[in-house]
C-alpha cells in the first residue's frame, strides 16, 4: 500500500487510453500526482511534437470546428470566447453547463464542464481522497424532448472513420458522469445509457453506439482495478512493450528497462497477455523463460494461453537466439518466399496518415547482368526508382510514375518469354518488406483506376496482384498468381528467431542476420517498433523546410535493405526455401464480358487459390508446432495398409478419396510434402512421378476406443510410395492435401453462360423481382384442392399460395418450422396436378449436401404417395445414394441424365449444382428448387438457375440466420450488384416482399421457452410453437439420474433454458473443467432420461444417435476439435460409449431432446484472436435451436466479458450481443445459483424459463 497526499487523477479519456494500451503501467504512471512522482520512480512524461502528431491535432480541431459551426450552425450552446479564439477553447464552467442543463429542451451543448459528484463515486465503490475523477469535457450533449421528458445523449467527435472500443469507453463515463450529476442536481431528464454516438471524420451526422458490450470491462475495471492500481507500488503495475506503445509518452522508459531487465518483452509477437500469463509461471526474463520450458509441464501450461499454445518450440528458438546473439531457425519453410527467381522486384508504397494517401512509391529490381537491357531497358545495374509528392497535389505524379514503372517491366519480361522454350524463360517475383507496403500498393493501384491516363495500365497489374479488392472492378483475371506479392517479414518471422528487441524492425534484423549491408536506424526516419517510414519528413517537405531529395533517399535506402533481408534469409534458411515462382506472363483476363460473371469466375478461382495456400502454409509449419496444433496425424504402420494413430485428430472421416500425402517421418519425408504442387494435381487422377518418400492416399476405414477417439485407420492407396506400401513398424505423417474438382466446372459453366445469353439471369441477380404468373385455371384448381390433404400450417398455406402465383419465391424456414416437409408437398402437390391434367412439369431439387437433396426427395415421395393416387410420376436422384435407405419409388439415375430428362413429362430429379453442370439438359424445368439457399454460393447457384424454362418457376428455402456459405478471403461489400461472396438467399431476399420475403411462422421443434428466445432475438414475435403439445414438452428426465447437486439444478426439466458461467478457469482451447462439467451432465442424463414411449434408451448409440423411432437424446456442440475431444475422453472416464460430440456444422439441420453447448474457450486473447468464429451469431443460434426440450449454454466469464477490442470487429459484435443478450435475461427474470469450487473457480448457473411453460 502507498499513502498519498494528493489522490490518483483519473478522466475518461485516460481511461479509454488504458483499454487502447491494454497497460497498468501507463495508467499508474499517469494518474500519480506531482507531489509523489520522483518518489514513485516516476520518469516525465514525454509527450509527441513531431509534425505529424501536430497535424494530426490540428485536423481534430478542424474537423471539430466543422461540425459545429458548419454541419450544426445555428443548433448549438456554447460559451463565449475571446476575439478570434478557436472553437476549441470556447468551455462552459459548471454553472453554465447546469444552467444548460435544466434549461435546453432541443439542439446540442459543447465542451460543457463534466464534476463527477460524490454519487458517482458510490456507485463504483471508489474512495474520492485517493482517486479523483478530474473535470472533463465531452465534445456534444444532444438533447431533445420527447412527449414531456427530455433526454440526454454524449456524442463524442472524432477526425478518424471507424468507431473503436475506446470511443465507446470514454462515451459511456461521459454518460455515468452525465446520469449522477442530475440525480446530485435534481435536473429533470434521463441519460441514454444504451446508446452514444461518434461524430466521424466526414460524416453528415454522428454514428449511434452501443454501450452495453464495453459496460462489464469499465464496471469491472472501476469497482476493482483501478483502486488495485493506484494502491500498488508503480514497480508493481503491470506492463509490456508492443507496437502500440509508440503513442504512449513513456515508451522510452519501458523500452530502456526491457533491455536492462532482460524482460521477456523483448521476445518478438509476445503479446500483453501471454506476458501477464508467464508472468503468474514466475517468469519475468528471458532466461527464466528458457529454464522454464525444460520442464515437462511446459507444454500443458502453455495450452491454457491462447497465444502460446503450441509455440514452445517457436519460444526456445526465441530464447536460444537472445542467449546465443545469433539467429535460430524455426525448422519451419515458406511457401510464400521462394528459393530463387529470375526477376526479383522489390516495392515500396509509404503513406501519411491523416490522409491515407500515397506519398512515396519505388521499385528496385534485382537481375543478372546480361539481363539488364532486355528486363530494364538499360544496360547498367538497376537502381532503386522512386516518386516522392513533392506536395500534396503531386500525389498522382507519384502514382502514375510507379505503375507505368513496373507495367513496363512486366511487358519487357513478357515479351522475351514470348517466343522463348520453358526452360529457357524467365520467373519473376514481386517483394514488398511489410504487410502496411502491401496495403497500401494494393490500394494505390485501385485509385488509380480512376486516373485515365494510367488506368489500363494499373489494371494490367491488378490483374497480375490479384486480391479480394478486385471485387469492385470491371476486370479479372483468369488464373491468380498463388503469392504475386511476397511480404518478407512475415516470410522472416516463420523461418527463423533473431535475437531483436520487441519487433523485427529491418535495421536491427539486417545486422543480427550478418547481412553485409549497413542500414542504420534513424529515428527521424523509423519508427521505434513499427515497420513504416516515419511520415514526419513529407511533412517537412509539404511546409518547406526540408529538400524532398531526403525523403526520396529515405525510400531508395528501404528498397536496398528489403534486397538485403531477402538475400540474408536465403542465406540462413535455404535448405528450408523449396518454392520457385512460376515462369512470368502478362496477366490475361478471364475473357467473360458480362461485369457480374467475371467477378463471380474470379470469387471462385480466387477462393480456390486461398484454400489451397492455406492447406500448404500448414504443411510449412515446423513438425513440432503441426503437433501442437493438431494439423498433421502421426502413424506407425502395423502392416502394408494399417496404421496405428501415434498422434493426431479428435475426429477423422471415412473418405477414400485422395485427401492425404502420406509421408516417411524423416526430412525426405517433409520436404517432398513441401514441395508436392497441390494446385497443379487439384483434379487430376494422377500425381507426377512416384517417390520414395511420398504417397497418396484416402482413408478407408478408421477405429476408435470408447471415447470416439481415432485410434488406427486403414488407407486407401491412390499413389504408392515408388518402394511399394508401407513396411511395419516404420513411422510416417499424414498431411493434409488440396483438392478441389468443383471451381474449374463452375467458371467453364459461367464462361460458357457469357457466350449465350445471360442479359436475363444478370438483370435478376442484380435487381430481384417476382412477376405474377399463372399455373393455368384448371391445374391451380386441383393445385388448390389439394392443401387439406398436405398437412400445411397458415404461413405454409401461404407460402404454396405464393408458389402458385408468383414466378419466384423466397421462403425463410427457421428452425422447426417444417421447411423439408413444406417443400417435399408443395413439389408433389404442383407436379400432381399437372399430371393430372396431363400437363408437362419437371422439377429440379437441388441443395448444398446431398442429405437435403435426398430429405426432400424423401418428402416428395412420401407425399405423393400418401396424398395422390398417381404412381408413375418419376422421382430420381441423380447418382447414387447416400444416406439412409433410399425410399421405393426414388430410381438412381446417371448424372448426366440430360438425355432421360427429355424423356420425361412429368418428374422431380435431384441434383448436386455440379451434376446439374455435368448434365446441362438445357432449359427444361418447370420448377426449380433450392433448399439450404443460405448456404450456396452465388456462383454456383447460377447453374440451376439457368436449367428453368422461360417460364418456369423458381423457389428458394433456407435461413440466412443460420450457416452461410464458406468464405475464405476478407471480400469487399459491392459498390454496385448483389454481394459476390454472400448466398443465393441473401442476394434475392427482400424483406417484406410479397414473395421474395416470405416467413415460415410455426415452429414444430422447441417448446415455448426456447422458441420464445429464439423469436424474441432473432426471428420476430410471429415465431410461435405450431402446438400445444410441442411448447408444452418437457425433458422426460428423473432427478433419481443425477448424483450431485449441480447436475440436479441444472436438469430441472422445469427450466428449458439454462446459462452455465464458469469463472477462475484458465484455458486455451481446451477447458478440462468444463469439459468434466459437461461429462456430468451427460452421464445424468444417460441416467434418468426416457424416450416420449416412456422407456429408457436401449443403448449408447440410441441415446446419443437416436433410432428409426426416437431421435437423438443428447447434442454436445463444440467449436474446437481439441475441446471436443476433452469433451469424449470425459464421457468415456463416465463409462458412456460413442457420444455425439461435434461443431456446429455436423449439428445442422438435425435436433435432440436436449443440447449441450460448450465453448470452452476462456483465454480472452483467444476469444479476440478468433472474434468471428467464437462470436459467430448465427453458429449459436444453430446450437440452440437444435433442441427440442432444454439447451444448456457453458459460457466462460472470460468470453462474455469479452475483450474491448472484439468490438472493432464488425462480424463479431452481434454475436456477442447476443450473448449478453441471452445472459440478462436469464438474469432478470430466470434465477441464479452460485456452486464454488477449488482454486477460485465457481460456476454461475443462470436458470430461464416462461412463467406457463
Amino acid at each position: 500500500m502507498t499513502s498519498i497526499d494528493q489522490p490518483f487523477r483519473i478522466s475518461p479519456s485516460r481511461i479509454a487510453r488504458y483499454f487502447f494500451h491494454d497497460c497498468e503501467r501507463f495508467l499508474r504512471f499517469s494518474a500519480t500526482p506531482a507531489t509523489r512522482r520522483k518518489a514513485d520512480g516516476i520518469p516525465e512524461h514525454k509527450p509527441d511534437t513531431s509534425p505529424v502528431m501536430e497535424a494530426i491535432r490540428e485536423a481534430g480541431y478542424g474537423w471539430e470546428e466543422q461540425v459545429v459551426e458548419q454541419l450544426l450552425k445555428g443548433k448549438v450552446l456554447m460559451a463565449s470566447g475571446k476575439p478570434g479564439a478557436p472553437v476549441r477553447e470556447r468551455r462552459l464552467d459548471q454553472n453554465e453547463t447546469l444552467h444548460a442543463l435544466r434549461t435546453a429542451n432541443a439542439g446540442f451543448i459543447y465542451q460543457g464542464l463534466l464534476r463527477a459528484p460524490n454519487s458517482f463515486y458510490e456507485r463504483f465503490g471508489i474512495d474520492p481522497s485517493r482517486i479523483h475523477f478530474s473535470d472533463n469535457h465531452p465534445d456534444l450533449i444532444a438533447v431533445e424532448t420527447i412527449g414531456e421528458q427530455r433526454r440526454f445523449r454524449v456524442i463524442d467527435i472524432k477526425r478518424g472513420d471507424t468507431a473503436k472500443a475506446i470511443h465507446r469507453i470514454q462515451i459511456l463515463l461521459y454518460t455515468w458522469e452525465l446520469e449522477e450529476i442530475l440525480a446530485a442536481e435534481r435536473i429533470d431528464g434521463v441519460v441514454d445509457v444504451v446508446k452514444g454516438g461518434v461524430w466521424l471524420g466526414g460524416a453528415v451526422s454522428p454514428l449511434d453506439l452501443d454501450l452495453d458490450p464495453v459496460r462489464p470491462h469499465v464496471v469491472r475495471f472501476l469497482r476493482e482495478d483501478l483502486s488495485r492500481i493506484c494502491s500498488d507500488t508503480a514497480d508493481q503495475a503491470a506492463w509490456h512493450l508492443h507496437f502500440r506503445c509508440e503513442w504512449c509518452d513513456y515508451f522510452d522508459h519501458c523500452r530502456a528497462e526491457t533491455r536492462t531487465a532482460n524482460n521477456i518483452s523483448r521476445l518478438a509477437g509476445l503479446t500483453g497477455f501471454g506476458k501477464r500469463f508467464l508472468s503468474k509461471q514466475g517468469v519475468t526474463t528471458v532466461d527464466d523463460l528458457a529454464q522454464w520450458l525444460t520442464q515437462p509441464t511446459a507444454d500443458d501450461a502453455l495450452a491454457r494461453c491462447a497465444s502460446l499454445a503450441g509455440r514452445r518450440h517457436l519460444l526456445r528458438g526465441q530464447t536460444k537466439a537472445f542467449a546465443q546473439e545469433m539467429p535460430v531457425l524455426h525448422g519451419a519453410g515458406s511457401m510464400a518466399l521462394p528459393a530463387g527467381e529470375n526477376v526479383a522486384v522489390f516495392l515500396t508504397a509509404q503513406e501519411e496518415p491523416l490522409e491515407e494517401i500515397c506519398y512515396l512509391a519505388g521499385v528496385l529490381v534485382s537481375v543478372r547482368e546480361d539481363l539488364h537491357e532486355p528486363v530494364t531497358g538499360r544496360t547498367d545495374t538497376p537502381k532503386p526508382a522512386v516518386w516522392v509528392a513533392k506536395s500534396r497535389d503531386d500525389v498522382p505524379k507519384v502514382t502514375a510514375g510507379v505503375i507505368v514503372y513496373i507495367d513496363t517491366l512486366f511487358e519487357n519480361v513478357a515479351n522475351y518469354n514470348r517466343n522463348r522454350t520453358w526452360e529457357n524463360q524467365l520467373s519473376l517475383q514481386c517483394y514488398v518488406h511489410n504487410e502496411r507496403e502491401r496495403a497500401v500498393f494494393s490500394r494505390l493501384l485501385i485509385a488509380a483506376l480512376a486516373d485515365p491516363t494510367v488506368q489500363q495500365a494499373a489494371m494490367r497489374l491488378l490483374l497480375h496482384f490479384s486480391s479480394p479488392d478486385l471485387a469492385n472492378v470491371e476486370q479479372h483475371p483468369e488464373e491468380p498468381v498463388a503469392y504475386p506479392l511476397v511480404v518478407l517479414l512475415s516470410a522472416q518471422a516463420q523461418l527463423v528467431a533473431l535475437p531483436v528487441d520487441t519487433s523485427y524492425t529491418l535495421p536491427e534484423s539486417l545486422a543480427a542476420l550478418g547481412s553485409p549491408f549497413t542500414y542504420k536506424r534513424n529515428p527521424h526516419v523509423h519508427f521505434p517498433l513499427g515497420h513504416a517510414l516515419r511520415p514526419d519528413g513529407i511533412h517537412k517537405v509539404w511546409d518547406g523546410k526540408q529538400d524532398v531529395s531526403i525523403v526520396r533517399n529515405n525510400g531508395k535506402n528501404l528498397l536496398y535493405a528489403s534486397r538485403a533481408l531477402l538475400l540474408a534469409l536465403r542465406q540462413q534458411a535455404g535448405s528450408q526455401l523449396s518454392a520457385w515462382p512460376p515462369k512470368f506472363t502478362m496477366p490475361g483476363t478471364s475473357g467473360i464480358q458480362s461485369p457480374l460473371l467475371a467477378k463471380l469466375a474470379f470469387f471462385c478461382r480466387f477462393e480456390s487459390v486461398m484454400s489451397c495456400l492455406e492447406v500448404r502454409a500448414t504443411r510449412a509449419e515446423a513438425h513440432e508446432i503441426q503437433r501442437e496444433l493438431g494439423k498433421i496425424i502421426e502413424l506407425e504402420a502395423m502392416d502394408g495398409n494399417r496404421f496405428r494413430i501415434v498422434h493426431g485428430p479428435a475426429t477423422l472421416d471415412e473418405t477414400t478419396m485422395p485427401n492425404w500425402l502420406l509421408v516417411t517421418d524423416d526430412p525426405n519425408g517433409r520436404f517432398a510434402q513441401l514441395r508436392f504442387p497441390d494446385y497443379y494435381y487439384r483434379d487430376k487422377n494422377f500425381y507426377g512421378r512416384e517417390s520414395p518418400h511420398r504417397a497418396i492416399v484416402g482413408i478407408e476405414a478408421v477405429t476408435t476406443d470408447n471415447a470416439g477417439i481415432p485410434q488406427t485407420l486403414c488407407v486407401a492407396w491412390r499413389q504408392e510410395f515408388s518402394t511399394g506400401r508401407a513396411k511395419a513398424g516404420r513411422c510416417y505423417v499424414m498431411h493434409p492435401r488440396f483438392i478441389d474438382y468443383n471451381t474449374d466446372r463452375v467458371i467453364r459453366w459461367l464462361v460458357n453462360l457469357d457466350r449465350s445469353s445471360p442479359q436475363s439471369l444478370v438483370a435478376f441477380l442484380g435487381t430481384p423481382s417476382s412477376p405474377q404468373r399463372s399455373l393455368g385455371a384448371k391445374v391451380e384448381k386441383r393445385a388448390a384442392a389439394s392443401i387439406p390433404a398436405l398437412s400445411l400450417t397458415p404461413s405454409q398455406i401461404e407460402a404454396f399460395r405464393v408458389l402458385r402465383h408468383y414466378e419466384n419465391t423466397v421462403v425463410w424456414g427457421p428452425p422447426g418450422t417444417g421447411k423439408t416437409h413444406f417443400v417435399g408437398a408443395a413439389v408433389a402437390a404442383l407436379v400432381a396436378a399437372h399430371h393430372a391434367e396431363r400437363k408437362p412439369f419437371r422439377v429440379l431439387v437441388t441443395a448444398f449436401t446431398h442429405a437435403a437433396i435426398e430429405n426432400v426427395l424423401k418428402s416428395v415421395a412420401r407425399t405423393l404417395q400418401t396424398c395422390f393416387t398417381t404412381t408413375n410420376i418419376s422421382v430420381w436422384k441423380a447418382g447414387e445414394w447416400r444416406g439412409d435407405k433410399k425410399p421405393e419409388p426414388v430410381t438412381e439415375v446417371d448424372p448426366k441424365f440430360h438425355n432421360q430428362i427429355l424423356g420425361q413429362d412429368q418428374v422431380v430429379i435431384g441434383a448436386t449444382v455440379y451434376a446439374c453442370i455435368k448434365a446441362n439438359p438445357g432449359e427444361v424445368f418447370d420448377l426449380v428448387v433450392v433448399d439450404e439457399a443460405s448456404q450456396v454460393r452465388l456462383p454456383e447457384a447460377c447453374a440451376p438457375l439457368t436449367l428453368r424454362h422461360p417460364e418456369g418457376r423458381l423457389l428458394l428455402a433456407g435461413d440466412h440466420q443460420q450457416l452461410p456459405p464458406i468464405v475464405n478471403g476478407e471480400w469487399p461489400d459491392p459498390i454496385i450488384g448483389p454481394t459476390i461472396h454472400g448466398s443465393i438467399l441473401s442476394t434475392l431476399r427482400i424483406d417484406q416482399h410479397v414473395a421474395l420475403g416470405l416467413q415460415l411462422h410455426e415452429n414444430w421443434r422447441m417448446n415455448k421457452t426456447l422458441t420464445t428466445i429464439a423469436a424474441k432475438f432473432i426471428y420476430g414475435d410471429q415465431y410461435q410453437c405450431a402446438t400445444e403439445k410441442i411448447a408444452t414438452q418437457q425433458l422426460r428426465w428423473a432427478a433419481a439420474g443425477g448424483r450431485g447437486r449441480f447436475a440436479k439444478h441444472c436438469l430441472d426439466p422445469h427450466y428449458p433454458f439454462v446459462i452455465v458461467v464458469l469463472d477462475g478457469v484458465d484455458a486455451g482451447k481446451e477447458n478440462q473443467l468444463e469439459a468434466r462439467l459437461v461429462a456430468r451432465l451427460t452421464r445424468a442424463l444417460r441416467n434418468g432420461m426416457v424416450t416420449a414411449t416412456g422407456m429408457p434408451y436401449a443403448n449408447d448409440r440410441d441415446f446419443f444417435h437416436g433410432t428409426g423411432k426416437n431421435g437423438p437424446g443428447v447434442f454436445i456442440v463444440s467449436p474446437h476439435h481439441v475441446q471436443i475431444a476433452a469433451i469424449r475422453k470425459a464421457i468415456a472416464r463416465n463409462g458412456l460409449k460413442n457420444p455425439f460430440v461435434d461443431t456446429v456444422e455436423k449439428m445442422q439441420g438435425q435436433e435432440a431432446e436436449v443440447v449441450l453447448i460448450s465453448y470452452g474457450v476462456s483465454d480472452p486473447e483467444f476469444a479476440l484472436r478468433e472474434a468471428k468464429f467464437i462470436y459467430g451469431r448465427n453458429r449459436l443460434n444453430v446450437a440452440i435451436t437444435r433442441a427440442r426440450c432444454k439447451a444448456i449454454l457453458f459460457l466462460p466469464r472470460p468470453l462474455l466479458d469479452a475483450p474491448p477490442g472484439v468490438l472493432d470487429v464488425e462480424e463479431a459484435v452481434a454475436g456477442l450481443a447476443f450473448m449478453r443478450q441471452l445472459y440478462d435475461l436469464a438474469t432478470e427474470k430466470g434465477d441464479q445459483k452460485l456452486f464454488a469450487g477449488k482454486n477460485g473457480v465457481s460456476a454461475e448457473v443462470l436458470r430461464f424459463r416462461f412463467e406457463d411453460q
